[in-house]
C-alpha cells in the first residue's frame, strides 16, 4: 500500500487524503496520520488539533458523566452484567467518561461531533439509559 497526501491537496481549508492512489475520507485520513502513516506532519497535527473540538454531542456526553442517575446505571449495569458486587455510588464522572469512551471506540468526547459510528453508539448509549430511567419512573409511580 502506499499513502501519501501532499501540502498542495487542500480544499476549502481542510487536507485531502489519498490511500493508493484514490482519495479517503477525512476520518480514515485521521487514521491513517494516528498511525504514524504521513511522519511527523506537524501541520496536520495542529489542523486535527483545532477541527476535533466537541459539539452538541460532546456536551451531551459530558452532562450525562455529570448525572449522578447515569453513574448509578453504571453502578448497577455493572453489577447486573458482570455479577459484581458494587454499592450504588461507585462509579465517578471520570468512570463514567471512561465508559463512554470505550463504549463508543474513542479516546475522547470531542470524536462524538466527527465520527458517525462513534455518534450512533453513543445514542445508543442514550437509549439503554433511557429506558433505566423509564422503567425506574414507572416503578416510583406505582408505589
Amino acid at each position: 500500500m502506499t499513502y501519501h497526501t501532499a501540502s498542495q491537496s487542500w480544499a476549502k481549508g481542510k487536507p485531502i487524503f489519498f490511500e493508493n492512489g484514490k482519495r479517503v475520507s477525512l476520518q480514515r485520513g485521521r487514521e491513517l496520520f494516528e498511525n504514524g502513516i504521513f511522519g511527523e506532519a506537524e501541520h496536520l497535527k495542529e489542523w486535527f488539533d483545532s477541527e476535533t473540538k466537541g459539539g452538541r454531542l460532546a456536551r451531551s456526553a459530558a452532562m450525562l458523566c455529570q448525572s449522578a442517575d447515569f453513574r448509578l446505571w453504571l453502578d448497577r449495569r455493572r453489577r447486573a452484567k458482570f455479577n459484581m458486587d458494587i454499592p450504588d455510588g461507585t462509579h465517578t464522572e471520570d468512570d463514567a467518561r471512561e465508559f463512554i469512551c470505550e463504549a463508543c471506540g474513542i479516546k475522547s468526547r470531542a470524536e462524538l461531533d466527527h465520527n458517525p459510528d462513534a455518534a450512533a453508539l453513543f445514542r445508543k448509549v442514550q437509549q439503554a439509559f433511557g429506558r433505566y430511567q423509564n422503567h425506574h419512573r414507572s416503578q416510583r409511580d406505582a408505589n
